[in-house]
């Protein structure tokens, strides 16, 4: 099961493609932050650029779990790429992976 978390606090658990497609597509001034996490302790989140240290129009995209290693993230500047990655995530499909170029977080 995956569990969708927002920013403020709400959670909507067995999150379905378009909850996530909907928040994801809207990070922003009003939603900064949103993850997605897996019973098994893997996840993929993403937070809106000025919440991140990046310029507006850009994301930070983070994820940790048995499809990477370690805990990596990299930075985005379309909001299509991802609502791909989260719903990859919640599909099991790890191909999006691939499509960033990821950097090991400090920190």
């Amino acid at each position: 099961m995956k569990r969708l978390e927002l920013v403020d606090g709400a959670q909507v658990d067995a999150a379905s493609a378009d909850t996530v497609r909907d928040a994801v597509g809207n990070l922003g001034a009003r939603i900064e932050f949103v993850v997605l996490r897996e019973t098994a302790g893997g996840f993929v989140q993403a937070a809106w650029g000025p919440a991140a240290g990046l310029p507006p129009g850009h994301f930070l995209l983070e994820t940790a779990g048995e499809h990477v290693n370690g805990h990596v993230q990299a930075e985005v500047a379309e909001v299509d790429q991802l609502v791909a990655a989260f719903l990859g995530f919640l599909e099991e499909d790890r191909t999006w992976v691939d499509d960033f170029a990821w950097v090991r977080r400090t920190a």
